[in-house]
């Protein structure tokens, strides 16, 4: 399989490293262009039709890029703006190319603790989701078969933020707040979308999480006995502490699961486990 990568940064380089280990060839559009030990780099910057290089045919595109700034118009350029660039500047004999866009959870606008599954509607209530939304449909409208993976906060030996939190102190702990979260593990992320690209008749839209949904505050506790770090609230005028969250909601997995895919990380507890350096 001819796989073309577009964004190559952490998820992006963790999939090309299993994707390549599992012996098929893999590209990469990169803004810098810069050299990588598992895929051929082409520099291009997909907000820019005129840098995207003359693509050739490959089986399968990989779509997930990240925003260079955290507004409406760094979102919109990075997805809808520049997947409709990609999906422009592949060749007339593309149609039986595969489209693997990497989404988010955040499409989801459901904020009372409740489950949602694939046939849930999106309403997302922030410009991010928003943005999300508009660039599945052009996945989904794009003329290739393509895949929608919704992804959960993703965490790892290169995405630490909660787990280094925990450990200098800002953790903010409230009773009287449940907010939901849902999360995968980096490596269990790339493992999908290589999963999701071997499967003969894909779904269009799937949720990629890990296997239990989890109160914020029982993930900050765990994750504060296992390194030794009191859970206690920091001071008025102390410690950093995490913003204050809603009540979120409950992502199911069962579709992803239907697929035949088994997580290494099932739940936090493997994957905050497994993470190097995870004591005091």
């Amino acid at each position: 399989m001819r796989v073309l990568i577009v964004g190559y940064g952490k998820l992006g380089s963790a999939f090309a490293q299993i994707t390549r280990a599992a012996g098929h060839e893999c590209w990469a559009i990169s803004r810098s262009g810069r050299d990588a030990p598992h895929a051929t780099m082409l520099r291009g910057d997909v907000t820019d039709p005129a840098t995207i290089p003359k693509l050739d045919p490959v089986d399968a595109v990989v779509y997930c890029v990240s925003a260079t700034e955290r507004t409406d118009a760094g979102y919109r350029d990075a997805y809808p703006v520049g997947l409709r660039n990609v999906v422009n500047a592949l060749p007339d004999s593309s149609e039986a190319t595969r489209l693997l866009f990497v989404s988010s959870t955040g499409v989801y606008g459901q904020d009372d603790g409740s489950w949602v599954d694939e046939s849930a509607a999106t309403t997302p209530t922030r410009f991010q989701g928003a943005r999300m939304v508009e660039a599945e449909h052009i996945a989904l409208d794009s003329g290739l078969t393509a895949s929608c993976l919704r992804l959960g906060g993703i965490y790892g030996p290169e995405r630490t933020y909660l787990l280094d939190s925990v450990k200098r102190g800002a953790v903010q702990l409230d009773s009287q707040v449940r907010h939901w979260t849902n999360r995968i593990h980096s490596h269990d992320a790339a493992r999908a979308m290589l999963h999701v690209l071997g499967l003969e008749r894909a779904p269009q839209l799937l949720n990629v999480c890990d296997c239990e949904p989890a109160l914020r505050d029982d993930v900050l506790r765990w994750i504060a006995a296992r390194t030794g770090v009191s859970s206690q609230a920091p001071t008025e005028g102390g410690s950093e502490v995490l913003p204050r969250p809603e009540t979120g909601k409950r992502v199911s997995v069962a579709r992803l699961l239907d697929t035949g895919f088994a997580h290494a990380y099932p739940t936090f507890r493997e994957g905050y486990g497994a993470l190097p350096d995870h004591g005091p």
